[in-house]
């Protein structure tokens, strides 16, 4: 019989991203409507308390962390913590991921997700938000030429995106650095 020195270790990682803001979250989980909306991180504060976690320290190492803290000009990166977890947690048996999902920065974190798979640690991804998207108009790409011909026109090929409920009309305006 073997019977290992060191308590197993459970990570949970939960985004404090600046998306964790947006209040369409509800109190009771979703499919439930109980009330105001509330935010994301409301949402799930408490799977970032000590308390919550007491039960299962006695049995395992349990490891809170936020990832993705709001910082001007970065976005969301759901890959990096999870390919972090097993260099900082020792004996890593399990990871919770509590996010809304919105990743726009780093390498897909499926990759990071498969990886851990493989070394037998599983993902428990724990969803929070509203499962319909948010009203909003994404501009998805911009293909800007290299050069340009004093006193030519220039063509600047877009596209954008809208999950608006209805017809919506805007203005795109591009600027350079210089203005």
């Amino acid at each position: 019989e073997f019977r290992p020195e060191e308590k197993p270790a459970i990570a949970v990682l939960w985004d404090a991203s600046a998306s964790m803001d947006t209040r369409d979250a509800t109190q009771g989980g979703a499919g439930t409507v109980q009330g105001a909306p509330i935010t994301r991180h409301e949402a799930i504060l408490s799977l970032t308390q000590d308390s919550t976690w007491q039960k299962l320290r006695k049995r395992m190492n349990v490891v809170i962390q936020p990832f993705s803290e709001p910082r001007a000009g970065h976005g969301t990166d759901l890959n990096d913590p999870l390919v972090r977890a097993p260099q900082k947690i020792q004996n890593l048996r399990g990871v919770v991921l509590a996010s809304d999902g919105d990743w726009n920065e780093g390498q897909p974190p499926v990759l990071a997700a498969a990886a851990l798979r493989m070394r037998g640690v599983p993902v428990f991804a724990v969803p929070v938000g509203s499962r319909t998207r948010l009203p909003d108009v994404e501009l998805l790409s911009l293909d800007v030429p290299t050069f340009g011909v004093a006193g030519k026109s220039v063509r600047i090929p877009f596209s954008i995106e809208s999950s608006m409920p209805r017809e919506f009309t805007t203005t795109v305006t591009m600027r350079s650095s210089d203005g």
